[in-house]
């Protein structure tokens, strides 16, 4: 139910903004995953990845949908006696949004985010839930594209107290002339 409730909102305030503004942005990620509720911890860690269709001015702000992972793979445990199994999949649909400051370097970027959190693991029931995004980044313009290095926390707050907190590095590239 969140998860419509963002997509309906998103979707509802796009007519004021021109088509062409509109652009699909993608992100590759290592994530470290920390899995705690009142009985257990747990860690994994994997390759993920996320997509935005958001409202961009580059080097300005975007605004828009984030949905990850696209591809799922599916993130492994450390440690394989874990009471969720040997992987986990964690899915995220929310809203996101990027502002470059241009307070100390132009190219330095925030992003932040919350939305809908769907917790899978090998073993044990799915849990659902809200989670928040916070990170911060450097964009390299090159002539049509930029390189965007990103570090990221993630914090889901599921069903049955569970708490998935998520450390992320990530890459991007953006085209920005070619598409």
């Amino acid at each position: 139910m969140h998860a419509l409730l963002l997509f309906l909102a998103f979707f509802n305030s796009i007519h004021a903004f021109e088509i062409k503004d509109f652009k699909i942005r993608a992100r590759e990620h290592m994530e470290w995953h920390h899995v705690k509720n009142e009985g257990s911890r747990a860690k994994f860690k994997g390759l993920s990845n996320t997509i935005n269709i958001w409202y961009e001015r580059p080097y300005d702000f975007s605004f828009g949908l984030a949905l990850s992972p696209l591809i799922i793979s599916g993130i492994r445990a450390n440690d394989t006696s874990t009471p969720y199994g040997e992987k986990i999949q964690l899915f995220n649909i929310g809203l996101e949004g990027k502002l470059f400051p241009k307070l100390l370097l132009d190219n330095i970027f925030v992003r932040s985010g919350i939305g809908h959190t769907l917790f899978r693991p090998d073993l044990g029931e799915n849990l659902t839930g809200v989670n928040l995004y916070l990170g911060i980044g450097y964009e390299i313009p090159f002539k049509t594209f930029g390189l965007a290095l990103e570090f990221a926390y993630r914090r889901a707050f599921l069903e049955e107290g569970t708490r998935v907190t998520v450390v992320t590095p990530s890459i991007g590239f953006h085209f920005y002339e070619a598409f």
